[in-house]
């Protein structure tokens, strides 16, 4: 399959549609002022059985705190964290 050429401007403002292309098996040639700079391909081997966690990972709030995470809990904590 041929590669797809994108500019840089383009990959910023339509990432969505490029990350759905890579999905589907497209690869990209990304152009910045009409020279190639660098080409973004799907990868070969994906195991779509494993979850993709936030880069953050996972953090339960209520069971850390002891009571949901409210707005108000939010500002609290905030204020005795940052307040001084």
């Amino acid at each position: 399959m041929a590669s797809i050429i994108i500019s840089t401007k383009q990959l910023r403002t339509e990432m969505p549609r490029v990350r759905a292309g890579l999905a589907r098996g497209n690869s990209y040639t990304v152009v910045y002022r009409s020279q190639p700079i660098g080409e973004i391909t799907p990868l070969k081997s994906v195991d779509t059985h494993k979850p993709i966690l936030p880069a953050g990972g996972r953090f339960n709030f209520t069971k850390k705190l002891g009571r949901e995470l409210t707005p108000e809990l939010f500002n609290e904590i905030a204020l005795t964290k940052y307040d001084s």
